[in-house]
């Protein structure tokens, strides 16, 4: 079976693709399941020292995989599933990597979330980050409920989950969340002398500063994880969900 990411290595440079573009790079379980076992075969890596993280096609991740939310409610594979994206979140924190995103197109619900778990992140200036949460009767996931708070504050994060924010790259910027904006295009290029850099240093340091940094919030972060799941689960279940993604689907045919 394909895997829905591909790999490339430059020097101790790893670059993961998320490679479904058809769907947006959407986190089907099978892609979760990838990322996650090349997320944890580097960690026995000593040759890597930093990831970059990128999306193919137009987009870098749209988010949760919408089309699998049309099967019959089961709350333990839902759990599961969502277990599996806790696991994906703490790797990125916990691998002695430096993990770069490199946001090429859409970032939305999920995807936002995964760019933001980063250590670094770069997008190019079509990128958009779209809390599209509550168009599906959901609830932010993968952290972003420890995130977003941290990085823009406690209201303003309630207003934009509520609203259903939507930023430019250059917004993104301005915010906080990102670190860079580069052209479209040159993103993959510009993350790579980046990595390159941190390499030459020194490194090892670095990536023991992102170790004391993240220890001092990773009980936080997990719990928080474990609540959204827990609530996300639920709702999954919730009639107005449903109602909504019937709509979801209605809209695009």
């Amino acid at each position: 079976m394909q895997s829905s990411i591909s790999t490339v290595s430059y020097g101790q440079i790893r670059v993961i693709t998320l490679n479904e573009p058809k769907k947006m790079n959407a986190l089907s379980y099978e892609l979760k399941q990838d990322l996650f076992t090349e997320l944890q075969s580097l960690q026995f890596d000593q040759d890597i020292k930093v990831i970059i993280l990128t999306g193919s096609g137009k987009a870098f991740c749209a988010g949760g995989d919408v089309k699998a939310m049309q099967k019959p409610y089961d709350a333990e594979s839902i759990r599961r599933n969502m277990e599996l994206s806790k696991h994906i979140i703490m790797l990125i924190r916990n691998c002695e990597k430096l993990v770069i995103s490199m946001v090429n197109g859409v970032a939305a619900g999920a995807g936002m979330s995964l760019a933001l778990a980063t250590d670094l992140s770069i997008a190019e200036k079509n990128a958009k980050f779209i809390l599209a949460f509550k168009n599906l009767g959901l609830i932010p996931d993968l952290g972003l409920h420890y995130y977003l708070p941290n990085i823009i504050g406690e209201k303003k994060a309630k207003k934009w989950f509520m609203d259903g924010a939507s930023l430019t790259a250059m917004e993104a910027l301005g915010e906080g969340l990102i670190n860079e904006v580069v052209e479209e295009g040159a993103g993959m290029e510009y993350a790579i002398e980046m990595a390159q850099q941190l390499i030459e240093g020194p490194v090892d340091s670095f990536i023991l500063s992102k170790s004391l940094i993240n220890q001092q919030s990773n009980d936080q972060i997990e719990k928080i994880m474990t609540l959204e799941n827990m609530h996300q689960t639920l709702l999954r279940g919730n009639e107005d969900h449903l109602k909504r993604l019937q709509t979801f689907f209605a809209q695009r045919n």
